[in-house]
């Protein structure tokens, strides 16, 4: 849990301190509907989990979050965007 916890809340900070807020916003967003209610249900009722459940569920979504958010600072796509907020203002 706290391997990724700590990947995805570096790759938000990093991504909101290079002005790609929106794009960390939208994954975290994403990441946290998608994964922890259905997974954390359908752990804790149907395989029978309770609160163990919800927690595999939410460590599968910051493993995920973490995982797209690395991609995207590794790929640059942020860089480009900041190059043409940079020309724009000069």
């Amino acid at each position: 849990y706290q391997l990724f916890e700590s990947l995805a809340l570096g790759s938000h900070g990093v991504l909101r301190g290079v002005g790609a807020a929106r794009f960390s916003a939208l994954c975290g967003m994403a990441c946290a509907w998608s994964c922890t209610p259905w997974l954390g249900y359908l752990l804790a009722r149907h395989y029978e989990l309770g609160a163990i459940g919800v927690w595999i569920a939410h460590t599968v979504e910051l493993a995920v979050a973490s995982l797209l958010l690395a991609r995207h600072i590794e790929r640059g796509s942020w860089q480009r965007k900041q190059a043409a907020l940079r020309e724009s203002f000069a």
